[in-house]
C-alpha cells in the first residue's frame, strides 16, 4: 500500500500534534490530513484502516475448518490458527497470477493431509509435540519440493521426505512406529496443498486490492510525494541555508557524514531550489558532487512551478 507509511504518520502525528502542541499551523495540518484522507474510513487518531471485514488469514481458516468438522485431526481441530499457520509456510511468495485450483480441490487435499496426519497423533498425544512433529513434516516437504516437482527426481523426494521425518521424529518422541503412514500420499498432498492454497488467497487478495484500488483513486493525491508536496503548499518553509549550517549524510550501517557548506555558489544553488528537492540539491552538490542531477525530478520541477506561481500575501 503506497499510501500506508504516509497515513499512518501524518494521522498519529497531527493527533499528538492538536493535543500537545496545538496552534495555528497545526490546525491546518491537521484540516489537511482529514480531507486528504476522508475517501477512507480511517482512525484519524492513528491511521488505521476502520474496517468490520474479516481478514484474508481467518476467511481461509474458517474455510478450510469445514474439511476437519467431524475431528480428523484433534490439533487441526483445537489448535488451527498455530497448525495452519504452519502449513501457509508452503505457500511460494509472492503470490502471482495463475492457475486457481477449485475451492473443493483445496478442502480435498487439505482433508487427504489430516488423515495422515492423525496418524502420528494416536502415537503422541502431547499437543507441543504434535506441533513439533507438523512443523517436522512441512520443513521436510519444503526443502524437497524442487525435487518433487522435477518427474525423474520425484521418487527420491519421496524417500527423502520419508528419511528426514523417521530421523526427526526420535527427537520428539521415542519408540514410534509409523508403518501405516503413506508418505508418498501425505508429501503429494500437501504439494497440491501448498498449490491450491495460493490460489484461494489470490483469489481473496486481488478482490481487495481491486476494493482497496477503487477507493484510493477518490483521494485527491496520487503517491506520497504529492501529499508532500501538497502539505507543503499549505505550511510552507522559505528557509535559506548559511555557510554556518551543518548537514548530516546517515547512510545505513554507516557512521553519519557531517559537512558545511562554505562554497556561496552551492549556497545559492540549493536556497534558489523548493524546499521539497532542497535535500536532494544539498546530496548532489554536497555529498555527491554532481551537478547535473539538481532539479532533475520532474515531480519536484512541477512543486517548483506551482510555488512560483502562488500569489504572495
Amino acid at each position: 500500500d503506497k499510501f500506508a507509511d504516509a497515513k499512518l504518520f501524518l494521522c498519529s502525528v497531527s493527533s499528538q500534534m492538536m493535543r500537545h502542541r496545538k496552534n495555528k499551523d497545526v490546525m491546518k495540518i491537521r484540516k489537511f490530513v482529514k480531507s486528504t484522507f476522508k475517501e477512507i474510513n480511517v482512525d484519524f487518531d492513528c491511521g488505521w484502516d476502520l474496517n468490520d471485514d474479516e481478514s484474508i488469514g481467518n476467511e481461509a481458516l474458517n474455510f478450510l475448518h469445514r474439511a476437519n468438522k467431524k475431528e480428523i485431526s484433534e490439533l487441526f481441530f483445537k489448535y488451527d490458527a498455530y497448525a495452519v499457520d504452519i502449513l501457509t509456510s508452503l505457500v511460494q511468495l509472492p503470490i502471482t497470477s495463475g492457475k486457481i485450483e477449485s475451492e473443493s480441490g483445496l478442502l480435498s487435499y487439505y482433508k487427504i493431509f489430516l488423515k495422515q496426519f492423525a496418524k502420528f497423533e494416536t502415537r503422541v498425544q502431547s499437543s507441543y509435540s504434535r506441533l513439533r512433529i507438523l512443523r517436522l513434516v512441512v520443513e521436510a516437504a519444503r526443502s524437497v519440493m524442487a525435487k518433487y516437482y522435477t518427474k525423474k527426481d520425484q521418487n527420491e523426494a519421496i524417500v527423502e521426505f520419508q528419511t528426514m521425518i523417521l530421523h526427526g521424529i526420535d527427537h520428539i518422541a521415542s519408540h514410534v512406529r509409523l508403518n501405516d503412514i503413506n508418505f508418498e500420499k501425505m508429501l503429494c498432498s500437501l504439494m497440491l496443498f501448498g498449490r491450491a492454497l495460493e490460489g484461494y488467497l489470490q483469489k481473496k487478495l486481488t478482490k481487495f486490492l481491486k476494493n482497496r484500488d477503487e477507493v484510493q483513486r477518490k483521494l485527491k493525491c496520487n503517491s506520497p510525494i504529492e501529499i508532500y508536496g501538497a502539505l507543503d503548499l499549505k505550511i510552507s518553509s522559505d528557509v535559506n541555508f548559511t555557510s554556518r549550517n551543518s548537514f548530516q549524510h546517515v547512510i545505513s550501517f554507516r557512521d553519519p557524514v557531517s559537512t558545511k557548506i562554505s562554497n556561496q555558489s552551492h549556497l545559492d544553488a540549493i536556497n534558489s531550489k523548493h524546499s521539497l528537492s532542497k535535500g536532494m540539491a544539498i546530496l548532489d552538490l554536497e555529498f555527491g558532487g554532481s551537478l547535473g542531477s539538481l532539479g532533475s525530478l520532474g515531480s519536484l520541477k512541477k512543486m517548483e512551478s506551482i510555488k512560483k506561481s502562488r500569489p504572495r500575501h
